[in-house]
């Protein structure tokens, strides 16, 4: 049994970094337990809260949404007529080639 105590005592006082000797607490808990309390009462907070997705203002957002739907659809009104365009062009040709 004291073969275990002084390899205990021994590996205790070998536990070194840097060439400093480390001190070691052998209560954990109490650590613990000082640090909830530090975190606790202090006015730090490790995360912020946000706000969730069906509660954020979008209102810019719809109005963006709305222009570049309006801009999408006034393409797509050009592109069909310049389809139609070489659409009437395409049946005239066919026509004078027959």
């Amino acid at each position: 049994m004291e073969d275990r105590i002084d390899n205990f005592n021994a590996d205790k006082s070998c536990a070194q970094q840097d060439g400093k000797p480390i001190e070691q607490n052998s209560n954990i808990l109490e650590e613990l337990n000082d640090l909830n309390q530090k975190i606790a009462n202090s006015n730090y907070k490790p995360y912020k809260k946000s706000t969730y997705w069906h509660q954020q203002n979008t209102t810019m957002d719809e109005v963006k949404q709305e222009t570049q739907q309006k801009e999408l659809m006034e393409c797509l009104l050009r592109i069909e007529a310049k389809l139609a365009k070489i659409e009437n062009l395409l049946e005239k040709k066919k026509f004078r080639l027959w």
